[in-house]
C-alpha cells in the first residue's frame, strides 16, 4: 500500500463525476434545481443555442434571477410599508395617550376618550362602558359612560383575555351608542379601574371592516387601556 511522507496510508482520491452521471442524477431528481436554486449561479450557459430540442438554460437563468429580484423587491416594499404603518400607529397611540393624560378632571377625561381618541387614532368611534355598580364606580354616574349588565365584559372578550379584535362586525348600540351604525370592525379592551370594582370596556370602532382583525397585535390598544385606567384612578381617588 502506498505510504505518505508521515508514514500513514495514502487516501484514495475521489473520482470526479462524469457528465453522464450528472445527467442521470438530474433525470432521477428533476426537482433538484428547484430545491437548490443556488446551483444555477455556478452554471455558465453557452452564448448560443441551436436545435429544436435544446433547453435555453440562459433564458431560464435570467427568468429565475428576475423572479428572485421581483420577490426580494416585493418583500422590501412590504417591509417598508409595514414599518411606516407601525411607526404611524405608534405615533397616533402616543398622541392619544398624551391627550388622556392632559385631562383636567373626570368629566374631561371621559370626553377626551369619546372625542379626541377617534381623531388621534383615525377611527370613527371610541366609547366607555362599565358593568353596573353602586360602589367604587359611583362617581361615574354623572358622566357620559355606558352601563352594561354584569358579566357582559367576559361574554364579549372571554374570561382569560384582555383584548379582542374583530373584523366584519356590526357595532353594538349598548357599547357604541349612537355611533354603533358606523362600526364595522372593533377593538374591545377590558378595564380594571379599581380593586374590587366591576370590569369595564374601552371600545374602539372603525367603519372599515378590516381596521381591526384577529391577526393584529394588541400592544397599542392594550397600552391605551392601561393609560386610561391610571388616569381614571387618579380622578376617582382625587
Amino acid at each position: 500500500m502506498p505510504q505518505n511522507p508521515s508514514g500513514g496510508a495514502a487516501k484514495t482520491a475521489a473520482q470526479p463525476l462524469t457528465a453522464e452521471q450528472i445527467v442521470e442524477f438530474l433525470r432521477e431528481h428533476p426537482d433538484f434545481l428547484n430545491e437548490r436554486p443556488e446551483a444555477l449561479d455556478a452554471l455558465a450557459p453557452p452564448r448560443r443555442w441551436s436545435g429544436d430540442r435544446v433547453v435555453d438554460m440562459q433564458r431560464a437563468l435570467i427568468e429565475r434571477q428576475r423572479a428572485r429580484i421581483d420577490r426580494l423587491d416585493t418583500y422590501a416594499r412590504d417591509l417598508i410599508a409595514t414599518g411606516r404603518a407601525n411607526l404611524s400607529n405608534q405615533s397616533r397611540t402616543n398622541a392619544a395617550a398624551l391627550a388622556m393624560m392632559a385631562a383636567t378632571g373626570l368629566g374631561h377625561l371621559i370626553e377626551t376618550v369619546g372625542t379626541d381618541l377617534p381623531l388621534e387614532l383615525d377611527l370613527d368611534a371610541a366609547a366607555l362602558s362599565f358593568e353596573r355598580d353602586d360602589g367604587p364606580l359611583g362617581a361615574l354616574a354623572g358622566v357620559a359612560v355606558g352601563w352594561i349588565e354584569p358579566g357582559t365584559v367576559d361574554m364579549l372578550i372571554g374570561h382569560a383575555r384582555e383584548v379582542v379584535l374583530r373584523a366584519d362586525v356590526l357595532g353594538r348600540p349598548e357599547i357604541f351608542g349612537e355611533a354603533a351604525s358606523l362600526v364595522r370592525s372593533e377593538a374591545l379592551c377590558r378595564l380594571r379601574p379599581l380593586s374590587g370594582a366591576p370590569a369595564g370596556l374601552l371600545a374602539l370602532g372603525s367603519r372599515r371592516p378590516t381596521t381591526f382583525h384577529s391577526g393584529q397585535g394588541t400592544e397599542n390598544v392594550s397600552f391605551l387601556a392601561r393609560v386610561f385606567e391610571l388616569c381614571l384612578r387618579r380622578w376617582l381617588k382625587g
